[in-house]
Formats: C-alpha cells, sequence, structure tokens
C-alpha cells in the first residue's frame, strides 16, 4: 500500500510502507531508523519527498539492488548502499534484488537546514544536487546516527545535530562533481560551477541591471557571503567584475553601427543613454561615441 500525502506546496508520495524503528527530531531535521514492511521492496519504486533525504542501508550485504532515475533523466544509475534524494523531484527505481533486508538510515533534511549550516540554498542549486552521493566520512557518521537512534545517551540531541551538520558539510563540498573542495565557504572560495553561472548572466543578461543579490540567489548563498568568497576567488570585487564585462560587450555592440547608444543602454541595464554614457566614460576613459568613431574608421 502506498503511503500519499499532499500539500499546497508540493505533491509528496512514495510507493512502498515502512516500519518506523527509532526517530529523533531536530529543528529542520528528522533522523529515522526504518526497515520496509516485511523487510522487502516492490520491483517497482517511485517518489517525491518535501525534503533532502541523505540515507543507508546499514548491511552492505541485505540491501536493495537495482537501478533508479530521476523522473528528468534519461538514464539509470545502479542502486547503491548510501543514497541521496533531493526535494521535490520526482524519480523511479527498478529493484531487482530486495530481501531479506536489514534497516535503514535516513536523514530529512529541510532548507533552512542546509542553509544555516553551508550557506548554501538547495532551490538554486538542484542539477548539482541530484549529482552527489554520500562518501565515506558521510556514511561513517550515518552509521554513528544508527547507531544513536538504537541506543541514545548523553547529549543524544546535540550529537545528532552534530553529525546531521558533518553530512551536509561532505555533501556541500562534493557540488561542483570535481573534489572535496569546491564549495563556496568550505575552503573560503566559490564552486566552478558557481563562477560559470556569474558568467553565464552577466554576459547573458539584457534590458535590466544585474545585482550582486540576484547572482548570490543564482550561487545558493548570500550576498555578503558572494562579496567576500568572489574576491578571495577572483582578486577582485563582484561590481568590478560585472562593470568589466559589460564594457567588453558594450565595445561588441558599439562596432555595429546600427544600433544606437539608447538600444545598447537599455540592453546592458541602464537606465539610459546618459547612465551608460557616464558608466562608459568611466571604464574606457572616452565617450560611446568617440569610441565608436574610432573602431569604425
Amino acid at each position: 500500500m502506498a503511503r500519499r500525502m499532499e500539500s499546497a506546496a508540493v505533491h509528496e508520495y512514495v510507493s512502498w510502507t515502512e516500519e518506523r524503528l527509532a526517530t529523533s527530531r531536530l529543528p529542520g531535521v528528522l533522523v529515522r531508523l526504518n526497515l520496509p514492511h516485511g523487510g522487502h521492496l516492490p520491483h517497482h519504486l517511485a517518489g517525491r519527498v518535501a525534503t533532502h533525504q541523505v540515507g543507508l542501508w546499514t548491511s552492505s550485504i541485505h540491501r536493495p539492488r537495482g537501478r533508479f532515475r530521476y523522473a528528468n533523466q534519461r538514464d539509470y544509475h545502479e542502486m547503491k548502499q548510501a543514497t541521496f534524494v533531493p526535494a521535490e523531484i520526482d524519480w523511479v527505481a527498478e529493484v531487482e534484488e530486495s530481501g531479506p533486508l536489514k534497516p535503514a538510515i535516513f536523514c530529512d533534511f529541510e532548507n533552512d537546514y542546509i542553509h544555516e549550516t553551508t550557506g548554501i540554498d538547495p532551490h538554486h542549486c538542484t542539477e548539482q544536487l541530484m549529482a552527489c552521493e554520500n562518501g565515506d566520512v558521510s556514511q561513517q557518521a550515518l552509521r554513528l546516527l544508527a547507531d544513536e537512534l538504537r541506543a541514545p545517551g548523553f547529549s543524544h540531541a546535540v550529537k545528532v545535530d552534530s553529525l546531521c551538520r558533518l553530512i551536509l558539510v561532505e555533501l556541500a563540498r562534493q557540488l561542483d562533481g570535481v573534489g572535496p573542495n569546491v564549495v563556496g565557504g568550505v575552503k573560503g572560495k566559490l564552486a566552478a560551477w558557481q563562477l560559470r553561472r556569474i558568467r553565464d548572466l552577466v554576459e547573458t543578461v539584457e534590458g535590466r541591471p544585474l545585482t550582486v543579490c540576484r547572482l548570490a540567489e543564482e550561487c545558493g548563498i548570500s550576498a555578503s557571503h558572494l562579496r567576500r568568497l568572489f574576491r578571495a576567488t577572483m582578486g577582485t570585487s563582484v561590481s568590478t567584475y560585472v562593470e568589466g564585462i559589460r564594457l567588453e560587450r558594450a565595445k561588441a555592440m558599439l562596432a555595429d553601427r546600427t544600433l544606437p547608444l539608447k538600444g545598447i543602454a537599455h540592453r546592458l541595464g541602464f537606465a539610459n543613454a546618459s547612465a551608460f554614457s557616464a558608466a562608459f566614460r568611466r571604464e574606457a576613459g572616452t565617450s560611446p561615441n568617440k569610441y565608436r568613431q574610432q573602431i569604425i574608421a
């Protein structure tokens, strides 16, 4: 019997039932030790949940085997002992072997808990999250969580919270798919995917100014965090970088004599031609009209 839950924010469902052996709930995260009903899983699974789920089957032998994929992907991937499923993403799985199973430990993370711990907003890096896996450190932390749920001890909440945050830090370090030290904030620098996203936006946005807050949203971090990490990564400020690229775009557009200054100003996000001319003169040391005359002559 499938368990289905619906809310105004997200349609959530999983196509199997489970026995909950133990739980620990903290603000922003639920940790649960589960066993599928009867110790088996159906051959065909599907799901979509409202939280980001990190999990580990406690036995490397008595665990499900098969393949899975996200609904927006064509290729299947091997089901592994450790699992990670981003929130609000439909997925399907085909189970080839599913029992008898041993319990699995899961951490259900809310967006705010992840953002507080890592500085990352999961809403803005869903594709990167879909490529993440649980490494050795995360798996060891999950095993310790399973032991703690079976036999809670002194400062239970502190230990659970600490292990959950360790899992998120390890997850965050993978986000650009390169290695362990790649996410903004982990070693004080921006990830490669964040830099690519910033450059893509700066080079393509038209008709409106591009603010630091907008860039920070796209990178899944706060504006102040972006300013600090961008300078540490690029050796210059975000605003200087943006203005530099806008200047290069302006020069390229000025080479087309059919484009009026007013049109160029609008495409580059300036309020009017006067504002564009002042910014261009400040950066290039000459006016747009004189620059155009020089390169077209």
